[in-house]
């Protein structure tokens, strides 16, 4: 099981307004994905019905990695060769004038 814990509501501003007006909920993390900044938000409280969502990942059977494997590659040779030879050997249709 993966447990996923529950999300940060986040909310900001163009100007400072927000974050100096509730300076006990003001939190600073980062702005964007490359994490080269750092932005103020202000925390916003929501409830939930759980604290955490649990998340079941299927793996399958270990032993059975080589049986798969090898008919996937068996389907997709298949499908390739059968793409192929319908688009390289079709026959042209007759133009009716």
């Amino acid at each position: 099981m993966t447990s996923l814990n529950c999300f940060r509501l986040l909310l900001t501003c163009d100007d400072d307004e927000v974050s100096r007006a509730c300076p006990d909920r003001t939190v600073t993390t980062y702005c964007d994905s490359t994490g080269t900044a750092k932005c103020e938000y202000l925390l916003l409280p929501y409830k939930v019905n759980v604290n955490a969502v649990e998340v079941s990942v299927p793996v399958g059977d270990s032993s059975q990695a080589g049986a798969v494997v090898g008919l996937t590659t068996l389907v997709v040779s298949c499908g390739t060769i059968y793409l192929l030879g319908s688009v390289l050997f079709r026959k042209a249709e007759p133009k009716m004038e």
